[in-house]
Parts: C-alpha cells; structure tokens; sequence
C-alpha cells in the first residue's frame, strides 16, 4: 500500500467555522482569560470595517483593545518588530490576528517572541521554539493561505530572502472562520488566493508524506475548489455559498500541508516570488500545471483521482491517460479565472531561469515531500516549460 498508515496530526486547539462566527471572538476571549487584546491586521482591513466590527464585539466584552495595522503583503521581519516595539508596556495577554496569510504568520511570529525572547533569527527553520507563544486567535479573511490551521510563519528578512518559522507552538489556540468576511475580497486577490488554496490540496494530496487523514481533506479540497473557485471569483460579492465553500476549501487544505506537506510547486514559486516581488498565490498558480506535469510519473493513481475531483470524465482510460487529464483540468480553471499562464506574461527573464533553479533546489524542506525526485536541470526544464 502506497499511502503512509502511521502519522502524528496536529491542529489548532479549536476551530470554528460558519457564516458570522466571528460573532463567538467576545465569548472565546473571556474563555482565555483575556482582559487586554491586541489586534494585529492591515490598513486594508481596517477600512473595510472589519477590524472596527471585531473590536466592538471584544469591547462589548468589557476588554480593552488595542490595534498594530502596520502589516504588509508578503511581510519583512521589520513589522514583527514593529509590533513588539507597540507593545512594550501595555500588558496583552491576547493576540487576533485578522486578515490574510501576511496578518496571520505575523501574529504568530509576535506570538512566540514575546515569552521567548531574542530575535526572530533564533528560530528560523523547525521546532527551536522552546515555549508556548502569548494566546492567539487567527480570523482568516480570504481564502487560500490555510494560515490560521498551520505551524507555520514566512517571512521576508533583511537580505530579502523568504524566512520561515516551524514550530508546534505557531498553531493558534483558536481559528476562526468566517466566510461572510471573504464577501468583499475583489476578484483578482479571490483568483490568487484561491489557486494557492488549489496548489495546497494538491501538493499535500501527491505528498509522499500524505496518509489517510491528509487524503480525506486534500481531495474534499480539491472537489470544493473545482465547483466554486469560477464562482466566487465572478459572483462572489453576492454567492455566499461559492464563498463557504471556498472557505471550507482553504481551511481543509491548510490542515493536509501542514501535516503532509507541499512540494516542488512552493518550492519554485517561492523563488519566483521571492525575486519578482509578485503575489505567492500568483506564483503558484504559474508554477503549478509544469510542475504537475513533471510529477504525473510519480504517482498516476493520485493524479487520475484529482482529475476526477476536478470533474474529468476518466472512465474507460487507463491511470495514465486519466492522470493527464488533472493537467488540462487545473489550466481550464487558471484561464478560466484570468490567471497569466506563461512566465513571459508577468515580464519574468528567460535568463534569470538558472538563478531562479538554484535557489529553488536549496527548498529541501519542499522538495522532500515532491512525489518524483528532482534535480536542478529538472527545475531548469520546469521554469523553460512555464516560461
């Protein structure tokens, strides 16, 4: 049997889903004991509103609350300490991080620095975290990253290079997922977040560390993403259903990769977008029909179900033919939902392939769960085909 029958799980301590679930964050708060909340989000979510609609339910708790807007798309270490700096003498003892994945590993990075101490420097890479972070909750508002259901924070150094925290004590204490605060998400950040919602399911799914729990929630994922990514992305200000879905989607992906892992599709769309400065849910989704294509030898079998997932006929062909068809099906979404399908297309380099390969061929921790061995000249020819 292909599929892994030992696994360990982790998960946040409790997650709770459904449409104006964020009306349980007073009552949730006051479980943990909470008397001073910080807010940690963007300037973006703080004009829609919803940051003022969680802070009057906190208030009406008789909590006193606080707000750090000072997060950015794809965060640098720099707004961490940020945060820390406004906190110094105000005595949180609770963190909620409301927004999209930026907000989310942000408030897990403040989190663990509090009562560890140091710099963020200290921690980079898996389990030095030595103790609990200050209690969080993380509120998702778009739905993709998964990051409110995983271990861990990315972050973008001082040199500018993408780094990453993995630790037990970066899952929140609470999630909570509302879908009805995805309904303003514009249809552009919905296509990007929602691909790199696909992209989890997928890789985590074919994950050579995948088991039977993982498999259950990646290909429920991938069904959801194939019936309702088209509508949410063009109905979405109006289909609430398209949008639970899509949550519920996310949601499940993000449990699958932080158990069983991404692979090669992170792995390269990481050092796209680490030099290009382009959304990660973009650079994934470029990255995503080369690299499946690589990897169908690696497992038809998965591939075939993914295929059928995403609404392929397959009966009547063999594993091989079926698998191919996960190919055309993830791409006729792509261009479906306005995705640029080529590398040229977001003015990337031809002759930046090679710097892109070897930078993307130190993501070991990525590239370990890929379901076909890959080397640099199999990158090279991966980033050529999607150029």
């Amino acid at each position: 049997m292909e599929i892994n029958l030992n696994f360990t799980i982790f998960i946040p301590s409790k997650i709770m889903v459904g449409n104006n679930a964020i009306e349980n964050i007073g009552e949730e708060a006051t479980k943990f004991g909470a008397s001073k909340v910080l807010i940690i989000t963007d300037v973006g979510i703080v004009k829609s509103g919803i940051m003022d609609k969680v802070r009057r339910i906190l208030e009406n708790r008789n909590l006193k609350v606080g707000v750090f807007e000072g997060v950015e798309p794809e965060p640098h270490t720099r707004v961490v300490y940020d945060c820390i700096k406004e906190m110094e003498g105000e005595n949180y003892d609770l963190l909620v991080g409301i927004g999209g994945g930026s907000s989310i590993d942000v408030t897990k990075a403040v989190s663990v620095l509090v009562t560890n101490k140091g710099k963020l420097d200290d921690y980079y890479g898996f389990d030095k975290v030595k103790k609990p972070g200050l209690k969080k909750i993380q509120i998702p508002t778009t739905a993709g990253t998964g990051s409110e259901v995983t271990n861990v924070s990315v972050l973008i150094d001082e040199n500018e290079e993408k780094v990453v925290i993995y630790s037990p004590y970066l899952y929140a204490d609470l999630a909570i997922v509302d879908p009805l605060l995805t309904l303003s998400l514009p249809p552009k950040v919905t296509a990007h977040t929602g691909m790199d919602a696909l992209c989890h399911a997928i890789e985590s799914y074919t994950s050579v560390d995948a088991n039977l729990f993982t498999d259950i929630l990646s290909l429920k994922a991938i069904s959801l993403i194939g019936k309702n990514l088209r509508k949410a992305v063009f109905q979405g200000d109006k289909n609430i259903d398209s949008r639970y879905n899509m949550s519920i989607a996310s949601l499940f992906a993000g449990m699958s990769f932080s158990i069983a892992g991404c692979n090669a599709v992170h792995a390269l769309a990481l050092a796209l977008g680490g030099k290009y400065h382009i959304p990660h849910g973009l650079s994934n989704a470029l990255m995503l029909t080369s690299v499946i294509e690589f990897n169908l030898p690696g497992n038809y079998e998965k591939f075939k179900n993914i295929a059928k997932a995403l609404g392929e006929k397959v009966e009547g062909l063999s594993s091989i033919e079926s698998a191919h068809k996960a190919v055309k099906a993830v791409r006729i979404i792509s261009e479906d939902i306005g995705i640029p399908q080529k590398l040229r297309d977001i003015n990337v380099k031809k002759e930046d392939i090679e710097e892109l390969s070897k930078i993307a061929i130190k993501n070991n921790r990525l590239l370990i769960h890929n379901p076909r061995k890959i080397s640099l000249e199999d990158i090279m020819e991966i980033y050529q085909n999607a150029w």
